[in-house]
């Protein structure tokens, strides 16, 4: 099959880039934005996410590819809203699925997203910011355990396919 278009590209598809830090628990300064479900396909590079933000509720189908396979930090996106029965229907394919509660905190002039996992990733919190392109790295919240923006074990689409043994390592930096 010849195609003409590459997963990734055209001109919808942006750049996303994010530093990602291991947090013990949720800062208590965090303030509640968002219950997100994401659902993985698996051996693809698409995810369906429900947003719930009190009333509101955002439904997308996301494709996310990397530019480079070994580099989680940087990846072109591309988002597609759907209506709740584009959603309903799509919700019936199998998928992996996370569960986690999105906080906003700010420090040091710096606001994160951060995520308190759910369900068998019970326990996970991870911390994130977007950075432009050709900007430098920053500092994490100060609570960080890690900076963990290089290692795929903590992106969304590892972690929804992760066995229970690959999440004991994960969870296991928890408590060194």
């Amino acid at each position: 099959m010849n195609q003409d278009r590459t997963p990734g590209e055209g001109k919808y598809a942006q750049i996303e880039r994010e530093q990602r830090w291991l947090l013990p628990s949720v800062p208590e300064e965090a303030v509640f934005r968002a219950e997100i479900t994401d659902r993985y396909f698996e051996g693809t590079t698409l995810r369906l996410r429900k947003v719930t933000s009190g009333t509101k509720t955002t439904l997308k189908l996301t494709q996310k590819v990397r530019i480079d396979e070994d580099q989680p930090e940087v990846i072109k996106i591309t988002n597609l809203y759907l209506t709740s029965p584009e959603f309903a229907l799509l919700s019936r394919l199998p998928t992996l699925t996370i569960l986690k509660h999105r906080f906003s905190y700010e420090e040091r002039q710096s606001m994160f997203a951060v995520d308190s996992f759910d369900g068998r990733h019970r326990g996970l919190v991870l911390a994130e910011i977007e950075i432009g392109r050709y900007d430098q790295r920053g500092l994490g919240p100060s609570s960080a355990l890690a900076e963990v923006t290089d290692d795929n074990r903590y992106s969304g689409g590892f972690l929804a396919a992760a066995s229970d043994d690959q999440l004991a390592k994960i969870f296991s930096q928890l408590t060194n």
